[in-house]
């Protein structure tokens, strides 16, 4: 777990993401999200918990 993860991906993206609360309304409408290995709130969850390595790989 990385500390900083989360507000490094916020302050470059200009998103807060502290706000997701996995509604799955963000995959919903994902054209492509069947070929993901991971759906989009999966990823923004990691991304809450500091799981960087995961995330970038």
């Amino acid at each position: 777990m990385e500390r900083g993860f989360l507000e490094e991906v916020s302050s470059r993206s200009g998103q807060s993401l502290n706000g997701c609360y996995q509604c799955l309304s963000c995959g919903g409408g994902c054209p492509v999200v069947e070929a993901m290995d991971y759906n989009p709130n999966q990823i923004i969850r990691m991304v809450q918990r500091g799981m960087r390595q995961e995330v970038l790989s």
